[in-house]
């Protein structure tokens, strides 16, 4: 397998040339053998919505004299590739991991709310209940810091240690705090008494881990394209080199001038070190007049 990156600052088409990547490669692939991972649903709704759209598929084929709309349109059929859930092909690390994890157990919003019934602190720092599990993860600051210390492929413990004395100090619980709430969290998890689902219930965190310690096949793909690829974290990038392992080809895409979230579980250094001389580097901006791209480019080319 010879992993190939595609480089280019914001603006420059890194998506419009996966999509055409994908269509150059659809007459040779099986669709079913070929997986694209981004980061957020709605960057791979973006992917998936420009893939099946009719119109950029005729204008490839007009291009190029080649036919892959007939293809899409069954596939697209096939596995109604308009909702989330029965996607196969377009989707985010977690989901991938889920579907191949068949669809384990998860921690929802009905079991937050419970975990908040029971240990009030869970349901603090919130003007309002969190609509959703997104809010939950991303505002409480225990979940956020289970989430960086994950990220980074550390314990609490040791993500705690590594912080700046003025981020600690800004954190409204110490760490004896985090590590009792973690304790409770995880029984919570494990104890169908407490959770009133199951003794073995998954958070978005235990999906990833879970896919790479468990014994979980590797799938055999033809095609294999990650989309903002410096944003992976640690358990993220191992999920990704696994999913490689039979893979054909491989495409990495994104910016190593925004590999800047090291603090928040990416991996800037692989990114940044691995694509120096990039498969494609794409330079053309299409969002800024030229006049705009040309003064940051100068103020960019230091770094």
């Amino acid at each position: 397998m010879d992993r190939k990156f595609i480089v280019g600052p914001p603006g420059t088409g890194k998506t419009r040339y996966l999509v055409d990547l994908y269509y150059e490669k659809v007459p040779t692939c099986s669709i079913e053998r070929t997986q694209i991972i981004s980061h957020t649903n709605n960057a791979a709704d973006e992917i998936c919505e420009r893939i099946y759209n009719e119109k950029n598929a005729r204008a490839y084929e007009k291009e190029h004299n080649v036919k892959i709309w007939e293809k899409l349109k069954e596939h697209k059929k096939l596995f109604n590739t308009d909702t989330r859930e029965d996607r196969r092909v377009i989707s985010t690390i977690s989901y991938y991991c889920k579907e191949n994890l068949k669809h384990p157990p998860m921690f929802d919003k009905e079991s937050y709310l419970e975990l908040s019934r029971r240990q009030p602190l869970f349901a603090r720092h919130y003007k309002k209940k969190p609509t959703d599990l997104h809010s939950l993860f991303s505002r409480h600051p225990f979940f956020k810091a289970l989430g960086s210390a994950a990220d980074n492929g550390k314990t609490l413990a040791e993500w705690w240690r590594g912080l700046p004395l003025q981020d600690a100090q800004k954190c409204p619980y110490n760490i004896h705090t985090m590590e009792k709430l973690n304790h409770y969290y995880q029984r919570f998890k494990t104890d169908y008494k407490l959770n009133k689902k199951s003794n073995n219930l998954l958070d978005f965190i235990d999906l990833i881990k879970k896919f790479n310690n468990e014994n979980v096949p590797a799938p055999n793909l033809d095609l294999l394209i990650v989309d903002e690829a410096q944003d992976s974290s640690v358990p993220q990038i191992e999920a990704l080199e696994k999913m490689e392992t039979n893979v054909k080809e491989s495409y990495w895409a994104g910016d190593p001038d925004q590999a800047i979230f090291e603090f928040a579980g990416a991996k800037p250094s692989l990114f940044a070190e691995l694509a120096r001389n990039p498969f494609k580097e794409l330079k053309e901006g299409y969002r800024c007049p030229r006049i705009i791209n040309e003064y940051c480019k100068q103020v960019i080319s230091p770094v």
